[in-house]
């Protein structure tokens, strides 16, 4: 029958649009994360890198169109589009200088992640997921040198794993996102401060990094490479403990600032002895 006929090509239709889906979703995500990273290391390969992200960013966009109301395939949309601004402008790792790409690719990846945390606040993992893009806004912001919306960033990707950690305080790994956001916090208040002479921003930096070495140190050590990763992230909170005080110091020709900083080199030393 034509209804027949009908259903049967509308069925076919749907399913090549299926595949088709699959493929770019497919491509997409070997050009970020497959081609890119073989390409890396080669000289002279950054205009090929270029235009390699050009186009997985040309098939993300289109994902993101079509991608309807799946929530996993949206947080997976959503961390390629994380993955694509590091390569493009994150500034502790090699990337293409692109800052403001970056900054549009993290907020792509915020714009999705931001309704489905609202809407799945049990799935921690896309909380961690979220924070963890404000976290590097926070840093890509202050190579544009915008204190405040860098400072603003950087205390939502706190705010945003408070909640899941108090729902499961001894769960190591979520202690740990929890201890990077708060670290963030810190190295982003003592920039502005250091930079902008916000003399408020070294005590807010002190406050956080405080929280952050707090957190670790309250942390359970389920497996070895738990104590690792938390003694070697102690000594950086350390280290930037140290760097505030002597920055705060330095600022104001206040030597009192200098005795804890000495303080801090050397729990920095001993934590990664």
């Amino acid at each position: 029958t034509m209804a027949g006929s009908g259903a049967t090509l509308s069925l076919l239709e749907s399913r090549r649009a299926s595949r088709r889906f699959d493929e770019i979703r497919g491509l997409s995500h070997y050009l970020i994360f497959d081609t890119y990273d073989g390409m890396a290391s080669l000289p002279g390969s950054a205009p090929l890198r270029r235009a390699v992200v050009a186009k997985a960013q040309q098939y993300l966009d289109r994902l993101a169109r079509d991608a309807g109301d799946d929530p996993s395939l949206a947080a997976e949309i959503a961390d390629s589009y994380f993955r694509l601004g590091m390569v493009l402008g994150y500034p502790y790792q090699t990337n293409l200088g692109d800052t403001p790409g970056a900054l549009a690719s993290m907020e792509k990846a915020r714009t999705i992640l931001e309704p489905l945390a609202r809407k799945f606040p049990e799935r921690t993992q896309i909380a961690a997921s979220l924070s963890s893009v404000y976290r590097r806004e926070a840093i890509i912001l202050t190579r544009q040198d915008r204190p405040q919306e860098s400072v603003d960033a950087a205390r939502q990707a706190v705010a945003i794993l408070a909640p899941s950690r108090q729902s499961a305080p001894l769960d190591a790994q979520r202690s740990l996102d929890l201890a990077s956001a708060q670290l963030i916090a810190g190295m982003v208040e003592d920039w502005r401060a250091t930079e902008h002479h916000w003399m408020p921003g070294f005590e807010a930096a002190l406050f956080w990094l405080r929280q952050s070495r707090n957190t670790l140190e309250a942390m359970p050590r389920e497996r070895d490479r738990d104590s690792r990763n938390t003694t070697v992230m102690i000594g950086t909170v350390y280290q930037n403990l140290r760097d505030t005080e002597r920055n705060w110091g330095d600022a104001t020709g206040d030597p009192r600032h200098y005795e804890p900083a000495l303080l801090d080199e050397r729990e920095s030393l001993s934590a990664f002895r």
